[in-house]
């Protein structure tokens, strides 16, 4: 899992985004980074294919709106679709699937979004910041250079500016009272760098890419396994999804972690709505 670059040695120099070999510097990420993009493209794929068993024979219609929608709009479509046409435990794994589904889908727009950089620091590692964050460290950054243009002129006019040398016709030296009237060019305040805060900038290994990797691989595999499940309910003409491969999709490690927890909630709060599953953050976003 990616740690911020606060939790690591303090690094003083990294560059993030500054030019477009960024790549280039760490070419055992680039494969890992087009696995996890097309596996991506795979997920969707089989989300889409056990949308389209749901909708039944409405599709043509219900794909092309459902093509029509981005993030939350599809999200919401899934679920309305698999509230008509599944029992509660069908549905209960469903929505355990879209939890999975919105987890990964974060790590993969990271991968396809956010900006990229190295440092010298940690040569085996890659650097990666919200693009909302480089955005806000771009504004800094001119209001610095502002800022630091009117210091330099507020320093020059101070070194030039007129200072009343009456002192010298009476015949002494100044007062400290008259010299801490005299405007000094060191008084300046100088404006302080902009930085993106180091807990706002991830690091990742290689290893993190292998494992995002293989959450997504194992979700397209996971959404698979529920298409056919919709199909052979289909083909058979049954009423409710396969019991004994419902429950096999059930107890896969990370599909039942997420049941449980679900469940666990539920127990602990009767009255409450069933959770939705967290919406994906849109790509344009991070």
């Amino acid at each position: 899992m990616p740690q911020p670059l606060s939790s690591r040695t303090p690094v003083t120099g990294y560059s993030l985004g500054n030019s477009y070999d960024q790549p280039l510097t760490r070419p055992e990420f680039a494969p890992l980074a087009m696995a996890i993009i097309s596996g991506w493209a795979l997920v969707e794929t089989q989300v889409g294919g056990a949308f389209v068993k749901m909708v039944g024979e409405s599709v043509t219609p219900a794909v092309e709106i459902f093509l029509a929608l981005q993030g939350a709009g599809q999200q919401a479509a899934l679920q309305a679709a698999a509230k008509t046409c599944l029992d509660e435990q069908g549905l209960e794994l469903f929505e355990a699937l879209l939890a999975l589904h919105a987890s990964s889908a974060k790590e993969r727009n990271r991968v396809a979004h956010w900006i990229w950089g190295t440092s010298p620091a940690l040569p085996n590692d890659a650097l990666a910041a919200d693009p909302r964050d480089f955005l806000v460290f771009s504004a800094d950054l001119v209001k610095y250079q502002l800022a630091g243009e009117a210091a330099r002129q507020e320093r020059w006019k101070r070194q030039f500016a007129p200072v009343d040398h009456s002192f010298r016709t009476r015949g002494r030296a100044p007062t400290l009272e008259e010299r801490a009237g005299w405007p000094s060019p060191d008084d300046v305040t100088q404006p302080t760098i902009p930085e993106i805060p180091p807990d706002r900038i991830l690091v990742y290994t290689t290893t993190d890419f292998h494992q995002i990797r293989a959450r997504i691989d194992r979700l397209g595999n996971h959404f698979l396994s529920f298409s056919n499940l919709l199909g052979r309910r289909t083909l058979l003409a049954q009423p409710t999804l396969d019991g004994e491969l419902l429950r096999q999709l059930s107890t896969e490690p990370d599909v039942a972690e997420v049941l449980a927890r679900r469940r666990e909630r539920r127990r602990n709060n009767p009255q409450s709505p069933p959770p939705q599953p967290e919406q994906p953050t849109p790509p344009s976003q991070g």
